[in-house]
């Protein structure tokens, strides 16, 4: 899911559960590598850690929701190799 900033920018943010991340030290993602324009079946592990400069809570107290930021993962994830992704730039 991506988040509109003022200046046009958007954020780019993985959706889930406060409960599970909560007493995680840190969240891995597993990014496909690319070969050309295709995935290649390979695949390379990015880690966040699951503090407030990369986990984004809900407000209320009572919502089970929090937002983790995708872009350190695919900063990680372009340093190893190209990765695959797909055209997902449908607006909110």
């Amino acid at each position: 899911m991506s988040f509109p900033l003022e200046d046009e920018r958007q954020v780019i943010a993985l959706i889930t559960n406060k409960h599970v991340v909560e007493d995680a030290s840190e969240v891995t993602a597993i990014c496909h590598l690319a070969k050309g324009d295709a995935p290649s079946g390979q695949f390379v592990s990015c880690t966040i850690p699951t503090t407030s400069d990369f986990v984004f809570n809900h407000k209320a107290k009572d919502v089970d929701l929090c937002a983790l930021l995708f872009g350190p993962i695919l900063h990680q994830a372009e340093e190893k190799a190209p990765f695959y992704s797909f055209n997902h730039s449908t607006p909110l």
